[in-house]
């Protein structure tokens, strides 16, 4: 339970914890009917002690907030306890992005990993000042496949990059997640398996779950997802879908080898299962070597869906995506659209048609905005963390460091959270809550912000070590400065 720098305020522990959870509660962060953990359990999430969290419970059901049975859970007043919960409900609740869309009031957030607008997309913007109306195509605006002009442009890119592609291959999404929910909702049925990468993709692990899907993990090494695991797993019962990042994997940053990208297009036709491939950090590489071609390009025909997206490589607030599939999936596809939005905003694919001919170009620009922000990121690690331990990623905007063995890095994210820096526990990031010593540290923050924001790491990792929740009482919150 993320509640932003809740203990920087004034007056006793317990009374500011209950202010913090009373307002997640007026936000909708913990929906009515919701059960609370145990009572321990939500102690050492919050890395606070047991004596603190009662007083703090016992003041919200004072107030109201909060109910309770002797003997029983508790729960947020509005829904009785046991009532049947919606899907939907379960997702506000539980679901691996929660974290990440609340509480973004920490002084130095190293979750966040959308990055700010390249000059030239201000350029794209101020070249439809001089459109007019009659210019777009068709003139009612709705196009639920996408203009004629992206889809062909995103055919191109996909050519030049060594994947064959015709302009009615192409559907145009309003961003990679609702490619990731469309493809979802048209392959899935509930009870069906995906196979997955773990670490992986939060966003990923919702968006399957929604749709009722049991998740398989899939481990993750050095050089990739692991297609051995994938290959057993197919011969003994083959997934409905397998989801894969093969370049810039989320959030280890390494780039899937160019044998294993042979060796999953042959997996996928052997066993006929259906490979979504994410490419959208593919765009944000960080060194000059360049990745092998994309898995698609070994079975251009065979069943390997590619994904993409402008939001990574040109602005966060660019909602462009996209699929690419057969052509009878694309028009399945295409009906399914037509349900979630009709269509995604004319506006916006203009804006990517001007950009997508310039991929290069940004490519170059990021690689050198944020490549010496990852060695400014490592440089202090090594100074302050020494005995942590991490591969540089190859790619992306994150660093998967991994703490000490038996370190609980939920603890200490929790901890550091009240210090006023925010990181991701590994745990979020795995469909088993594995990784329990690892942390995703992102890198978008300028170089004197990661230098802060690694110091009050340091610093609390001296304090408390790898045992943030194992105080008797909580001490007085360190804000440092």
């Amino acid at each position: 339970m993320h509640l932003g720098t809740w203990a920087a305020g004034r007056g006793p522990l317990y009374r500011q914890l209950a202010d913090a959870l009373a307002r997640s509660i007026e936000r909708g962060d913990l929906q009515p009917g919701t059960v609370l953990p145990a009572e321990r359990t939500l102690a050492e999430s919050l890395a606070v002690s047991r004596t603190t969290l009662v007083s703090a419970l016992d003041e919200l059901k004072r107030r109201g907030w909060l109910e309770s049975r002797r003997g029983s859970a508790t729960w947020v007043s509005g829904v009785a306890a046991g009532e049947p919960e919606s899907r939907a409900a379960m997702l506000a609740r539980d679901g691996a992005m929660r974290p990440f869309a609340r509480g973004r009031g920490a002084h130095i957030d190293l979750t966040f990993d959308a990055p700010p607008p390249l000059p030239m997309v201000s350029e794209a913007l101020t070249g439809l000042s001089r459109l007019s109306l009659e210019d777009l195509t068709p003139a009612h605006g709705y196009v639920p496949a996408g203009t004629p002009e992206l889809r062909s442009a995103i055919a191109r890119r996909l050519a030049g990059e060594g994947v064959p592609t015709t302009a009615d291959q192409v559907l145009v999404t309003t961003g990679a997640q609702q490619a990731l929910s469309l493809l979802a909702a048209y392959y899935l049925r509930a009870g069906d398996a995906v196979a997955l990468e773990d670490p992986g993709f939060p966003n990923a692990f919702d968006v399957f779950r929604a749709a009722g899907a049991e998740l398989l993990a899939l481990p993750v090494d050095g050089e990739g997802v692991s297609v051995d695991a994938l290959e057993e797993m197919c011969a003994a019962r083959p997934p409905r879908l397998v989801y894969i990042t093969p370049t810039h994997q989320s959030p280890t940053g390494t780039v899937l080898a160019a044998s294993r990208r042979r060796q999953l297009a042959r997996v996928a036709e052997r066993y006929r299962v259906p490979i979504l491939e994410d490419t959208a950090l593919a765009d944000i590489p960080l060194g000059d070597e360049p990745a092998p071609p994309a898995v698609a390009h070994h079975r251009p025909d065979g069943p390997i869906l590619l994904i993409g997206s402008m939001s990574k490589l040109f602005w966060g607030g660019l909602r462009v995506g996209w699929v690419r599939a057969p052509r009878a999936v694309i028009r399945q596809l295409v009906r399914l659209k037509l349900m979630a939005d009709i269509a995604t905003p004319l506006l916006s694919q203009l804006v990517a048609t001007a950009l997508i001919e310039r991929t290069e170009e940004a490519r170059g620009l990021r690689r050198a905005q944020y490549g010496p922000r990852l060695e400014r990121l490592t440089q202090v690690l090594t100074e302050r963390l020494p005995d942590w331990s991490w591969i540089p990623p190859a790619g992306g905007f994150t660093l998967w460091a991994r703490l000490p063995a038996g370190s609980d890095a939920t603890a200490f994210a929790a901890a550091a959270l009240r210090n006023g820096v925010a990181v991701v526990p590994g745990p979020r990031l795995s469909t088993e809550e594995r990784h329990r010593d690892c942390l995703r540290l992102a890198f978008m923050l300028d170089s004197e912000k990661l230098s802060q924001g690694v110091e009050r790491l340091a610093r609390l990792w001296e304090r408390v070590g790898d045992s943030p929740a194992a105080r008797p009482e909580d001490p007085a919150p360190t804000v440092f400065v």
